[in-house]
């Protein structure tokens, strides 16, 4: 009884949805093709929703902007399949920052920034992190989405927009001046720190917006940093007459030097010209001949929304929250909003679940957020652990209680926890863990598992996007360690959200396995996370 209900209530979500998208024109529009904007319609379009992607500039980013790609970000964008293709454009540099009196002096110390290194990563996930400029990213982004059907207008700028039972948004052509009007289901705003679609929504954004200002210049130049730290990721220069931060943004000459403001000074002030002599002194260079090819002003803050959604309109990356450069976890912590903001708008547009999923964007991700925004304003040198529970170790709709020993990272199924990734015998190869989950709701049980897929074919709506791996069936686990790391006996499950996240766990059989497994995948596709 309890299945044909379950299916019966998705069965009539669907058409409901379905007959709601006879009148937009789009299921989900997104402003702004950054990494935020980007990821969440790959998202959408490798779960059957092709979206638009606004962005009033005329290209991606021509600034490299940031440069390190975190663990999680890569296990995220690997399953896109773009792996092997971020690391052909990345920097063969190390996770650090060199801190010296110039470029060409001997390193007054030596700063980790966190990232764990490839061996590091490689005991918790398939992947390691990666320093790739955003530039070099956001172009493979467009190219994906593009291949998987997804639609990108460059140079056409959001200018309003009105919410009903769809969202009426007006769009202005920056080349011809010339105004359109259309409709989607959703709006997502990955409009960046200033959010436009924010300001009108009246969402509130609290914390320090001015905690120093900087411009930067991007410039080709013959720079060698001294040869013992001249891999580093970053620099910091202490010259009183050039104190900055020198970012390398590829393998040969090219660079950011980014020179905080003194008091009085405007961002007017300085001059292309002007940074000439400016690098020169600041990297201990004075006979470099930079070439400078653009400015850029910024300043740094932390600032987060007091909302991130208002009926059909969902903010993601910048626009929700507003973090410094400072640890690496603003571009990152936006990958992460647009993955788990995607596969439920997708979701829930195909009829697979109920509209109050989405409730659980905000109830997941401004926690997260809300942390990583206060983390970035301490500055760098996070020990490796540090990061690795902002990138790996945030547990949704967790229960407080304060005893999480965090001197050590220790990968956990425990619900509303990534999914521990380990290795497992596939056909004749390997495959992890991590790579299981896209794209569908995946039960995971033990070697004791005919209950489970017994209740499966009975209580799991046929149409959802849904499977069962038993360890000896579909899998093997050949290292021994698959029980231990999902907290299971032979008799147990854990339910995979598509996002890698863990729905719901149950650590052997319950009694009534059909019931159990019925309420907890509809409590998935509710809530997001389903407790024993």
């Amino acid at each position: 009884m309890y299945a044909y209900a379950l299916a019966g209530e998705l069965m009539a979500e669907r058409h409901r949805l379905r007959a709601r998208r006879h009148h937009p024109q789009y299921p989900v529009l997104v402003s702004g093709a950054g990494p935020a904007g980007l990821v969440t319609a790959l998202t959408l379009a490798r779960n059957g929703i092709r979206p638009m992607v606004v962005e009033r500039h005329a290209s991606t980013s021509i600034f490299p902007k940031a440069t390190g790609i975190s663990t999680r970000s890569m296990e995220i964008l690997r399953t896109f399949g773009l792996g092997d293709r971020i690391r052909a454009v990345s920097m063969d540099r190390e996770p650090t920052m060199t801190i010296a009196m110039d470029l060409a002096s001997p390193p007054l110390a030596t700063v980790p920034l966190g990232f764990p290194s490839p061996d590091q990563a490689r005991e918790l996930s398939p992947t390691a992190p990666a320093i790739c400029p955003q530039d070099e990213l956001e172009p493979l982004l467009v190219e994906e989405l593009l291949r998987l059907g997804g639609q990108v207008r460059f140079g056409t700028e959001l200018i309003g927009f009105e919410q009903g039972d769809a969202v009426t948004v007006h769009l202005r052509d920056g080349r011809t001046g010339a105004v359109e009007t259309v409709r989607t289901r959703y709006l997502v705003a990955a409009d960046g720190p200033a959010s436009g679609i924010r300001e009108e929504l009246g969402i509130a954004v609290h914390g320090p917006d001015n905690l120093g200002s900087f411009v930067s210049a991007l410039f080709r130049g013959d720079l060698r940093p001294v040869p013992e730290h001249a891999r580093s990721a970053l620099f910091r220069v202490e010259r009183p007459d050039g104190a900055g931060i020198f970012l390398p943004t590829d393998q040969t000459d090219r660079w950011v030097y980014a020179h905080q403001l003194a008091r009085g000074q405007q961002p007017s002030d300085f001059t292309a010209a002007g940074f000439v002599d400016l690098i020169r002194t600041a990297s201990g260079f004075p006979t470099v001949e930079p070439e400078v090819l653009a400015l850029q002003s910024f300043t740094f803050a932390a600032r987060v929304a007091e909302s991130y959604r208002t009926g059909n309109v969902l903010l993601v990356g910048d626009a929700a929250h507003r973090m410094t450069p400072m640890g690496a976890m603003g571009m990152n912590t936006a990958i992460h909003d647009g993955h788990n903001l995607g596969w439920k708008l997708a979701w829930v547009l195909n009829g697979f679940a109920y509209p109050e999923l989405l409730d659980s964007y905000e109830q997941e991700r401004r926690p997260v957020g809300l942390a990583n925004t206060l983390a970035s304003m301490t500055g760098g040198g996070k020990s490796v652990t540090d990061s690795l529970w902002a990138d790996l170790g945030p547990v949704y709709q967790a229960d407080q209680d304060g005893a999480v020993d965090r001197s050590v990272y220790r990968q956990s199924a425990e619900p509303g926890s990534r999914a521990p990734h380990t290795w497992l015998g596939v056909g004749d190869g390997l495959m992890s863990t991590v790579d299981l989950f896209d794209g569908r709701l995946t039960l995971l049980t033990g070697k004791d598992a005919d209950d489970w897929r017994s209740a499966a074919a009975e209580v799991v709506d046929p149409l959802l996007p849904f499977r069962v791996l038993s360890c000896g069936v579909e899998f093997d686990d050949p290292d021994g360690d698959f029980h231990e790391r999902y907290g299971i006996a032979g008799s147990g499950a854990v339910l995979v959200r598509p996002d890698g996240h863990v729905a719901w766990r149950a650590e052997s059989a319950p009694a009534g396995v059909g019931a159990a497994l019925g309420r907890a995948v509809r409590s998935s596709l509710t809530t997001g996370i389903a407790r024993a």
